[in-house]
């Protein structure tokens, strides 16, 4: 995660710094630009940021072992399935229960103003359409399963 992270923010903002922001769109004058201190000479900075990024991923993984080694396990594996889910009824009835079941969300769900429910109704059963076919509606699930050996 440190990896992905600082590899994205260093590349926004080499890319901010760099002339294809600061010439190409914002239209300043190179000259000018370039005599910043924070100018970045490179149109492309992914050279250092994907070095920098695979540098950082290889001494956090050498420094902080895996949730599953730091918890005793050896020979850890795992595996993701995408299985079918299927809901045998309506886009409505899916939307009905997924609240009536949300308990983390409820509060979330009941700040929602009266005049907005139709909207939101409307919204979410649009987006649970997309999966139905007519008799139910086929989600996936993905499941991820894990063994290993204790130490």
């Amino acid at each position: 995660m440190t990896a992905i992270v600082l590899g994205t923010v260093s590349t926004l903002v080499l890319l901010y710094c760099g002339p294809t922001i600061q010439v190409d769109i914002l239209k300043h004058d190179l000259a000018e630009v370039s005599k910043q201190w924070w100018y970045f000479p490179l149109k492309n900075p992914c050279l250092i940021t994907m070095t920098l990024s695979f540098l950082s991923g290889i001494v956090v993984s050498l420094l902080k072992p895996e949730p599953a080694a730091e918890a005793g396990f050896a020979e850890v594996e795992e595996e993701t399935r995408t299985v079918p889910w299927t809901w045998p009824g309506t886009v409505e009835e899916v939307w009905e229960y997924g609240q009536s079941i949300s308990v983390p969300f409820r509060s979330l769900l009941e700040r929602v103003p009266r005049h907005e429910w139709e909207r939101v109704n409307a919204d979410v059963h649009a987006a649970i359409r997309e999966y139905w076919d007519g008799s139910s509606v086929n989600f996936g699930a993905v499941l991820v399963f894990g063994s290993g050996k204790k130490l």
